[in-house]
């Protein structure tokens, strides 16, 4: 199991992407054509949070609430266990 925590300050669309391995192209940017996990709070304007296998992908999980604030600061861990599962809180 692995784990990180995280602070933001942001209205909305606060991305995280877990990969299985560093994937970086040659000038240093991160290639995410393939499968990771994308983790979106405060999505479609502050209404839901999700977690996708891929960039803009299907939503796999959707929960719905605000999840960000531009005023304070907002703390999240992010968990994966080594059978694959995600948890967010």
């Amino acid at each position: 199991m692995q784990f990180r925590t995280f602070w933001f300050r942001a209205a909305s669309d606060v991305h995280i992407g877990l990969f299985d391995c560093i994937l970086r192209t040659a000038d240093g940017v991160v290639d995410d054509n393939d499968e990771f996990y994308e983790i979106v709070l405060g999505a479609d304007t502050n209404s839901r949070a999700v977690i996708r296998r891929t960039a803009e992908g299907e939503n796999v999980v959707e929960v719905e609430g605000e999840f960000c604030s531009d005023v304070s600061w907002t703390t999240v861990t992010v968990v994966y266990t080594d059978d694959g599962g995600i948890f967010v809180g």
